[in-house]
Parts: C-alpha cells; sequence; structure tokens
C-alpha cells in the first residue's frame, strides 16, 4: 500500500522542496551536489543522463519502500501533466551519478568511469539526510602508501578517497588481474622488439691470373647477431642487425621487413625480407700449410630473403630465415709473409686475389618484445 501511495501521489516526490512530507519510507535519491533533487530536461541534458527515457518536464530519483529503485517522471500531455514512475537498476542510478559527480573530468577526458566509488545522499520524508558510498565499504580510510613527497600537501582524488599527491593506489579491495586462458591483450603498435641469433657466411675467394700459389677459402663458423626491429604494424617491421663472427668477420645490414598471415593460428607469420648489407673480413688464409698469410676485404650490397616467425609466448618468438646476399665481388692483395727476402726486393709476396662476398646464408634467433 505504501508503494501504491507513492505512485499515486505524483507531486509529492516534486514538492520536496516546498516541505511537503514524503509517503512514508520513500526517499529522494540526491546524485550530486550540483543537481539537486529535482531533474530538469536541461540538467539532464548537460551531464548526459536520462537518454532515451522520451519527453518529460521534470525528474526525481526514489528510492522505493521495498528498497529498490526508480525514477518519478512528470509526462506533459494534452489533457495535462501525468506522472510516470519507472523502476530501475542500481547499476543505471549508480552510473548516472558517477557522471553527474565527475562531469568535468569526463568533459576533459581525465576520468575513466568506475574509478572512484559513488557517494548518493538519501533525503526522508522528515526531510532529514544520509550520505552512503558505494560500494559500501569504499568510505573507509585508504591503505597507507609510500611517497617521496614528504610535505603533508594532500589532493582529493574523489569524494571518497584522500591520497598523497602524486601517488596513484588502488582501493584494498580491487582484486588482481590473473591470466585468462586464450585471451590477450591488443597490441599497441609501433613497439621496439630485440632479437639474438646466429646467421652462417661463407665468402667465396679465388686467386687472380699470375698469382704464384693456390689458396683454400678459410672455413667461417656463423657469426653472432643482435637484431632490434621497430615493429610498425602487424604487417610491417624494420629491422637492424650487427654481426660478429669468430675469424674476423664483421657484418651490419638494415632491412624492411613484410608479414604475412596465412594461417588460422596469428602465432605462425611468415615474412618476406629486403635491404642492404656491409661486410667486413681480416682472416689468416692457408698457403701450402704456412699461416702467415692474411687478407682484408670489405664491400656492401644488398639483401633479400624470406623467412618465419614462431611465436612461443606473449613476450618471446622463434625467427628462422634463409637470405641471398649480392656483393659485387672485388680484388684485393694477399699479403705473404712467408716468402721474405726470396724475391728479388726484399719484402712480403703480394698476390692478387678475387674476393667474392655474395652467398646464401642461414639465420636462427630468439625475438623478445
Amino acid at each position: 500500500m505504501v508503494l501504491t501511495a507513492c505512485i499515486l501521489l505524483g507531486l509529492v516526490p516534486l514538492q520536496v522542496r516546498q516541505g511537503s512530507p514524503l509517503p512514508d519510507s520513500c526517499r529522494v535519491i540526491v546524485l550530486g551536489y550540483s543537481i539537486g533533487e529535482i531533474i530538469t530536461p536541461p540538467l539532464a541534458d548537460r551531464y548526459n543522463i536520462l537518454k532515451g527515457r522520451g519527453e518529460f518536464s521534470r525528474a526525481v530519483v526514489l528510492e522505493l519502500p521495498d528498497s529498490s529503485w526508480g525514477i518519478f517522471f512528470t509526462v506533459p500531455g494534452g489533457t495535462g501533466p501525468r506522472d510516470t514512475l519507472v523502476r530501475c537498476t542500481r547499476r543505471e542510478i549508480l552510473l548516472m551519478a558517477e557522471k553527474v559527480q565527475h562531469y568535468q573530468e569526463l568533459k576533459d577526458g581525465s576520468y575513466v568511469m568506475g574509478t572512484t566509488p559513488v557517494r548518493l545522499r538519501f533525503i526522508g520524508d522528515d526531510s532529514s539526510a544520509s550520505d552512503l558510498f558505494y560500494p559500501p565499504d569504499a568510505a573507509r580510510a585508504a591503505m597507507p602508501v609510500l611517497s617521496w613527497n614528504s610535505r603533508p600537501d594532500l589532493q582529493s582524488d574523489s569524494l571518497a578517497h584522500t591520497l598523497p599527491a602524486g601517488v596513484a593506489h588502488l582501493p584494498a579491495d580491487l582484486l588482481p588481474l590473473t591470466h585468462a586462458p586464450d585471451l590477450s591483450m591488443p597490441v599497441r603498435y609501433p613497439y621496439l622488439a630485440f632479437g639474438v641469433g646466429i646467421r652462417t657466411i661463407a665468402p667465396g675467394f679465388s686467386v687472380a691470373p699470375g698469382g704464384a700459389r693456390l689458396i683454400s677459402a678459410p672455413f667461417f663458423p656463423p657469426s653472432l647477431n643482435v637484431l632490434p626491429e621497430l615493429v610498425l604494424t602487424g604487417e610491417l617491421g624494420i629491422q637492424v642487425d650487427w654481426g660478429i663472427g669468430w675469424n674476423g668477420c664483421f657484418t651490419t645490414g638494415a632491412t624492411v621487413l613484410l608479414y604475412t598471415h596465412p594461417f588460422d593460428d596469428p602465432g605462425i607469420r611468415p615474412f618476406i625480407e629486403a635491404g642492404g648489407v656491409w661486410t667486413y673480413i681480416h682472416t689468416d688464409l692457408d698457403i701450402a700449410g704456412d699461416p702467415a698469410a692474411y687478407l682484408k676485404a670489405n664491400n656492401g650490397g644488398v639483401r633479400a630473403g624470406i623467412g618465419i616467425e614462431y611465436s612461443l609466448d606473449s613476450w618471446v618468438d622463434v625467427v628462422a630465415d634463409l637470405s641471398y646476399e649480392r656483393i659485387a665481388p672485388l680484388t684485393y692483395v694477399l699479403v705473404d709473409n712467408y716468402n721474405w727476402g726470396l724475391l728479388p726486393v726484399p719484402g712480403p709476396m703480394v698476390t692478387p686475389v678475387s674476393v667474392d662476398l655474395s652467398g646464401m646464408r642461414y639465420g636462427f634467433r630468439l625475438k623478445f618484445h
């Protein structure tokens, strides 16, 4: 019967400011100090609330005798205004209250909904008012936090929390996030990845016509490579690599990588690469058993290749690639100290040598991001 009285006495909520008593157990809910008990269409438009509720001249938010919440609308009509009660969930009312209480912050883009608790004021039929926080335990004192600011300056983040200036604090009743199977956060581009691995290198040598003795090309173990990569999008990356070998070989290069997604599994990504390279060698050569000869050569060229990337986890991938480097052959001189003093002119023997740094290269690396 009390609830029926609340509905039938349509003007009761609108007479709060005139001092008329509310029906027993029916309380007005004030969404914020800046809006008051009665919500008019201009106020609703300003705070972006009550959208889709149709045309009304005023509205009052109520807690009904059964502890449920609703909104009492006065709607204009042809024969005069009529009153309508629309029941709402607590979540709907709390969202409206949060919009009102953080209106300016939302307008500036400095507030995220759900960050702070909501404070509501309840006014009863005896005009007494009480304030409640949602969630209910949000009004308790914030846990102590560490700060380098030793001054007692405080700033209020909300009506419920007062924190040291410049310190972000999570309420103690928030649970930490845990990993959800088959759920991953979207990747934000661009980001910087870092690779480390090995690559083969096998330059070719031949003695130029008129050379005194034949030589055999030295063995070059795989070089250790580090490869930072700027990943611009899911399909495009720019990679720089540096390599150092155990036999006097140094390489560097820069390539553009184009990733493709032909598989259902997003963790498997083939790619093609193209770019420039530069190689430098300074190594001993084996001439008829004599290790006292050495050769230096360096030149730049182009690289093109293919590869595949497989994701082991959200932060590490395994990458394998095959590339061809085209570097124009160069003619250098071989300095052979073995024949020192045997020539008509004292000094080491000098032999023209053709050096071809082109060839296939195989790579394997781990990529961290």
